[in-house]
């Protein structure tokens, strides 16, 4: 298959184990990427976890690469263009991000179980609808 446009290469950079590639070649550099896109827009990755996929970007020179026929040139050039952020701006938002979800994760209140009351849980014994229901003036 030959791939000609630095599209197609991004998209054909998707198939396959990202260790198991070259880490010189362009499909590499692709996905190398496309991680740390993951990293930086997920709730679940941490602060440290993305600073070490900016770390691996910055040493595999991953933005003297990619795009093919341009290369970004620098590693700010690279998150800008990616990430729609500066760099500096993208470390931050990450380290508020995962700050802002482990508050949410220690303040989050479980729903009620079924048949409990409260919590966000309606009665399951009180139908609402205009007319109709179990209340005694129905029934």
């Amino acid at each position: 298959m030959v791939v000609s446009t630095d599209a197609e290469v991004r998209k054909a950079s998707a198939v396959g184990a990202r260790e198991l590639k070259d880490p010189t070649s362009v499909e590499y550099a692709y996905q190398t990427v496309a991680w740390l896109k993951t990293c930086y827009e997920s709730e679940r990755i941490s602060y440290e976890r993305y600073l070490k996929a900016l770390a691996e970007v910055e040493q595999d020179h991953i933005y003297e690469r990619v795009p093919v026929g341009k290369p970004y040139g620098s590693m700010a050039a690279l998150v800008r263009a990616e990430l729609g952020v500066e760099l500096e701006e993208s470390k931050e938002n990450k380290a508020k991000a995962v700050e802002y979800a482990e508050h949410e994760a220690e303040h989050e209140q479980p729903i009620s179980g079924w048949g409990e009351v409260g919590k966000g849980r309606i009665r399951p014994d009180n139908v609402r609808s205009k007319g109709y229901g179990n209340a005694p003036s129905y029934i």
